[in-house]
């Protein structure tokens, strides 16, 4: 071996040993302050860096389903499906069944599963673990008679659904569900009137996202009045 290789070879492994030696440096920087960071990109639409910023934050405090479902939000947002479907997968390992944040998380990963990442069976399973009759498991429900080019019978599930909302957040999305089925019944009134409602009660932002999809496309489907 050439003296110079040698050398060379000698200052790598020099390098390399010192820094086997090196620990991670802890981040200076709390989760609740990196979430404050991200609550602060998000008001500036600078939905990347939001979501780098929560990642930092769970690292520090993984078990955090808040955390972890903002974050969703914004992976999905972005069109990361994939990135979102595994953020949701590593919540529910972490989260404890009687959580009352673990039906959001079932409901997001099984929706995802259903309408972006095309995984029925794997969605189907995750349904049948959410409760009777609630407004989360018909929501679903419907979708998958969306799915199957069934809206009456989604539609059939989506109304007493909206009128059992538990919560804020459902109502917007059964809205989104039921502007879908409209569209496919060719009801371009009911589709835009309920699609309108969506949209003024939505605070989540991917759904905002897919609802202004939904929306530019009926409008570009639009003929043009005489």
């Amino acid at each position: 071996m050439k003296p110079a290789t040698l050398a060379l070879l000698t200052l790598l492994l020099f390098a390399l040993g010192g820094c086997a030696h090196r620990s991670p440096q802890a981040d200076p920087i709390s989760a609740a302050e990196h979430q404050g960071r991200a609550e602060a990109l998000i008001r500036g639409r600078d939905f990347p860096a939001a979501a780098e910023e929560l990642t930092l934050a769970l690292r520090q405090n993984p078990r955090s389903a808040e955390l972890r479902l903002r974050r969703g939000e914004l992976l999905e947002a972005l069109g990361d499906d994939r990135e979102a479907r595994d953020n949701y997968e590593d919540g529910l390992k972490l989260l404890e069944a009687e959580s009352p944040l673990h039906p959001e998380m079932t409901y997001r990963l099984a929706l995802l599963l259903l309408d972006k990442l095309d995984k029925p069976k794997r969605a189907r399973a995750l349904v049948s673990s959410l409760g009777e009759a609630t407004a989360e498991r018909s929501d679903l429900q419907a979708v998958m008679a969306l799915r199957d080019g069934a809206p009456r019978e989604a539609l059939a599930l989506l109304t007493p659904a909206l009128l059992g909302a538990p919560s804020r957040p459902m109502i917007p999305r059964i809205l989104f569900h039921a502007a879908q089925a409209y569209d496919l019944l060719g009801e371009e009134d009911l589709t835009r009137s309920t699609l309108f409602q969506a949209i003024n009660h939505s605070e989540n932002l991917a759904l905002t996202r897919d609802i202004e999809v939904f929306w530019n496309r009926l409008n570009s489907e639009a003929k043009p009045r005489r």
